[in-house]
């Protein structure tokens, strides 16, 4: 609160008559004729000043008593004109404004001084906007004799306000209206897409010869890439309209290095790359975050590795970092042998439309808003991201990300049965080689290593080993001879071979060779836990199929029952069809009625569900299933959605459901959800 002005009025004129009277006459005492002379200045600042001074008597009608001279300039009206009509200021006040300045007229009283905008009517009979500075005036004995005040015309200001307002608000409406646009052909596409990257993903699956293969990856490739075009131009929307909003929820930091690797992975080993992610135990696994936006910088980072890198690897690796008085941090790394960047690319590699060579004649394509919209999400996730690179040597791109620990942190537990086997491990690439090893000794097993099959032999030769890890593509030695070597010996151990290109026909190869499981890379820990596990249970010289990643997943979901809610009978094939690769059963059911029918006659683990479908959509079945279940149950719902939208997902929460899966639906994002949903019944699938 403002203290007013408080003087004596003694000491304000003196003794001496009003000055006003001692300007008509001659005048010889030196004190007035300095109080003229400080006046006639005083008099003519205001005229000169675009700001009009004032004052009132503090009561009644509030009358003005003196108005500067400048009024003319400022607002077309003489000094005596306004002041001549007591009621001249209120009746030319804008009568929408009247009772809310005289409202808070009586608050003067009070603080003292404060500050009123309002529109006031000129001459030409246009309004003016005012901004009126008042102040109270107080005698020594705290009586107020006078408000004092001074007003501005702010016509131009508030004009330009308007203006900047009304242009804002012009381009927020445009940014949504083209973001509703962009989210509406999102779903047009990606409905379709569904059918065709859901059924050529499945085909990838199937026996096919290298023609064929050939065919049936590329085709699917182009599909991911133009579907993340279409991401990737979504998100640029979203982002420029601000509805990109970023979550806070739980989940497995492993899992999710796992799936963007298994998503990849065609890519890398269609170029002959290694593609390696690795988390050190010591890395706590669950933590708090966004998953999605976090799978989508690692997506873009890793794509544009494997995109750039013609021989050698990409390295996937997390560190925790626990810096002296500062919260700790994840450090995401992305490294490839690829051809790296230059130092002046590097400065602007992370902006929108930019590329590390933009000519004509570039090698590689790409939008050039990966990047980009990468440094937006880590940025709205609490972190940083970064590159260190050397041309013709390769890159590190980097980020760093809160390390949120949830209350809960459950620790993996091996099963019981492998602890104290020996294994040898046998793989020429010494990333892979360390990270196949770090998996291992995570589950309690004696572990030795060797490069090439000769340093094999040396070993073998010394010690017994109860499994041999080997790739296929030795160094010395083709992996499927040594294998034979290996299933003569006496005392042979079971074999389980990895392998980089996992063409039709090698698992058979493999399999009559004396191979007893067969692992595409990359590896999950999951499996290759379930897969060790699963040849220790056959008896030695017993010959059973082949323990694949697919047979290991139909063994660590048996028994679980999926309903598939769809209108449309593409998707419900696509979802039915990965579904039962997965080692699931499902059925259908066309809309919310028939989902709400189908749940009443039998028992489902889980519920897959379409948003949009004809009499009952998914809202709305689901809104009616949480409304109809008995307490301590819940059946778990996902949405499958072409929509992408913020507020589009947040509608699938607030209905009852418990997530979402983004069409068009892949293997790997499948059985992601599953697994998360669904944790598999049998010991040596202990959660990641």
């Amino acid at each position: 609160m403002s203290t007013p002005i408080i003087f004596n009025q003694d000491e304000l004129f003196g003794d001496s008559e009003p000055i006003e009277q001692i300007c008509d006459v001659p005048v010889t005492d030196v004190e007035a004729r300095d109080s003229i002379r400080v006046w006639a200045r005083l008099q003519h600042l205001m005229d000169s000043t675009p700001i009009i001074i004032y004052s009132s008597v503090p009561s009644g009608d509030f009358k003005l008593t003196f108005v500067s001279d400048n009024v003319t300039r400022v607002l077309g009206y003489s000094s005596d004109e306004v002041l001549a009509d007591p009621d001249f200021w209120f009746n030319h006040m804008h009568e929408d404004d009247r009772p809310r300045i005289f409202q808070k007229l009586p608050q003067l009283f009070v603080t003292g001084e404060h500050t009123q905008e309002y529109r006031f009517l000129d001459p030409a009979g246009d309004y003016r906007w005012i901004e009126d500075r008042q102040r109270m005036i107080l005698d020594d004995q705290g009586v107020a004799i006078e408000i004092v005040g001074s007003m501005s015309d702010i016509t131009r200001q508030k004009g330009d306000a308007e203006n900047m307002e009304q242009a804002r608000d012009q381009a927020l409406g445009l940014a949504r209206a083209k973001s509703e646009f962009l989210a509406n052909m999102s779903h047009e596409i990606r409905t379709p897409m569904n059918g065709v990257l859901g059924m050529l993903n499945l085909l990838q699956t199937t026996t096919l010869d290298q023609e064929q293969a050939d065919y049936v990856n590329t085709a699917y490739n182009s599909g991911d890439v133009l579907l993340t075009v279409l991401n990737d131009i979504l998100d640029s929307a979203k982002i420029e309209s601000g509805k990109l909003e970023i979550e806070c929820i739980e989940y497995s930091l492993r899992q999710l290095l796992e799936d963007v690797a298994d998503l990849y992975a065609s890519l890398a080993q269609e170029k002959g790359l290694e593609l390696v992610s690795v988390i050190p135990s010591k890395v706590q696994d669950m933590t708090l975050g966004d998953p999605a936006r976090l799978r989508q910088v690692f997506s873009n980072l890793v794509s544009n590795a494997i995109k750039f890198t013609e021989t050698g690897e990409v390295f996937v690796r997390v560190s925790l970092r626990e810096p002296a008085g500062a919260a700790p941090n994840f450090l995401f790394e992305v490294v490839d042998t690829g051809i790296g960047i230059s130092d002046e690319a590097q400065s602007r590699i992370f902006e929108a439309f930019e590329q590390s060579d933009g000519s004509t004649t570039r090698l590689y394509g790409g939008t050039g808003l990966g990047l980009s919209i990468s440094k937006q999400l880590v940025g709205l996730m609490g972190g940083e991201i970064g590159v260190s690179s050397v041309a013709n040597e390769g890159s590190n791109f980097w980020f760093t990300l809160p390390a949120i620990q949830p209350l809960t942190q459950p620790d993996w537990q091996p099963s019981t049965e492998l602890v104290g086997l020996k294994v040898l491990i046998v793989e020429s690439n010494e990333t892979s080689l360390n990270y196949t090893r770090l998996l291992v000794d995570s589950m309690g097993v004696t572990a030795m290593a060797a490069r090439t099959a000769s340093e094999a032999k040396i070993l073998l030769a010394e010690d017994y080993f109860d499994i041999v890890i080997l790739e296929k593509l030795l160094p010395d030695m083709d992996g499927l001879n040594f294998v034979r070597q290996l299933t003569e010996r006496k005392a042979a151990p079971r074999i389980v071979m990895l392998t980089l290109m996992g063409m039709k026909g090698d698992a058979r190869d493999a399999h009559s060779s004396g191979v007893m499981a067969y692992l595409t890379k990359p590896i999950r820990r999951a499996q290759l836990h379930a897969a060790l596990a699963e040849v220790m249970r056959i008896p030695a010289g017993v010959h059973t199929p082949l323990v694949t990643r697919y047979s290991i997943d139909k063994y660590l979901h048996t028994d679980r029952r999926v309903l598939v809610a769809d209108d449309n009978v593409v998707n419900q094939r696509v979802a039915v069809a990965m579904l039962r690769k997965l080692g699931f059963r499902a059925d259908t059911a066309g809309n919310g009625v028939e989902a709400l029918q189908a749940l009443g006659q039998n028992a489902y683990d889980l519920l897959l569900i379409d948003c949009q479908m004809p009499e009952m959509d998914g809202y709305e079945a689901t809104r009616a299933i949480r409304a109809g279940e008995a307490e301590g149950v819940h059946l778990p719902v996902v949405a499958m959605t072409a929509h992408t939208m913020q507020e589009d997902l947040d509608a699938c929460l607030t209905a009852g459901m418990d997530d979402y899966l983004l069409k068009p639906i892949s293997l790997s994002s499948l059985s992601e959800k599953l697994t998360h949903w669904l944790p598999a019944l049998v010991s040596v699938s202990a959660p990641d």
